[in-house]
Formats: C-alpha cells, structure tokens, sequence
C-alpha cells in the first residue's frame, strides 16, 4: 500500500470521480437485474400457486363425482337388493301354491277314481238287478 501524499489526493480523486459513475451504472444495471429476477421468480411462484389451485379445483371436482357415482351405485344396490329379496319371497309363495295346488289335484285325482270306481259299482249293480229283473219277468211268465 501506497502512502498518499496530499497531491496524490488529487491525483486519486480524478480518477474515482470518472470510475464512479460507470460503478453507479453498473450498479443500477446490477439492481435492475436483480429486481427483474426477483420479479420474475415471484411471477413463476405466483403461476405455480395459480396451476396448484386449478389441478386441486378439478382433483376435488373428480373426487365430488366419484363419490355422487359412487352415492348412486350405492343406491341402486339396495334397491336392487330389495327387488332380489321381494323376487325370493313372490318365488317362495309361488312354490307354497304350486305345492298346494298339487295337493288339491292329487285329492282331485283320487276322488274321482273313487267316484269311477263308484260308477263302476253302480253300473254293476243296476245291471245285476236287471238281469234278476230279466230272469224274474222270465220266470213269471212260464
């Protein structure tokens, strides 16, 4: 390091008085620079927050009808369920009727053998008592 003298001041501050205001350009030039980046990174932050908030909006959009689908389907499950419980119990009646009426045909089915037997027995009876009716008249007129 140099002494300075008193003419070395003046010697010194002639070239800092030209030197400074290409370091105040430089200077300004450095904080626009900076003011710019910082500008810019709070734009990109700002449009990051706005695509964050639109990709959550649509996410909570899918959820929303996937739970309304999912509501519905519920929903036609139990009616569905319902209708099979309603389907099983129409499906049992009609098996305790079937049954039923089975019953009833076979008691139909046996009344009326008895009654053609019953025919049967009568038709063998009346003509038995025309025959006795036949061979009486026979008999009478002899």
């Amino acid at each position: 390091m140099r002494r300075r003298s008193d003419g070395a001041k003046d010697a010194e501050t002639a070239p800092q008085t030209s030197a400074a205001p290409d370091d105040a350009a430089r200077r300004q030039k450095s904080r626009r620079s900076v003011i710019a980046y910082v500008v810019t990174l709070f734009l990109v932050a700002m449009l990051f927050t706005i695509l964050s908030y639109f990709v959550q909006a649509r996410h909570s959009q899918e959820v929303s009808e996937l739970t309304q689908k999912n509501i519905t389907a519920m929903a036609q499950s139990a009616d569905l369920q319902k209708e099979n419980e309603a389907l099983r119990k129409d499906i049992n009646d009609l098996l305790a009727e079937r049954d039923e009426l089975r019953e009833k045909l076979q008691k139909a089915e046996e009344k009326i053998a008895r009654l053609e037997q019953t025919v049967q027995e009568k038709e063998q009876e009346i003509n038995r008592l025309h025959e006795e009716i036949g061979s009486n008249s026979g008999e009478n007129e002899e």
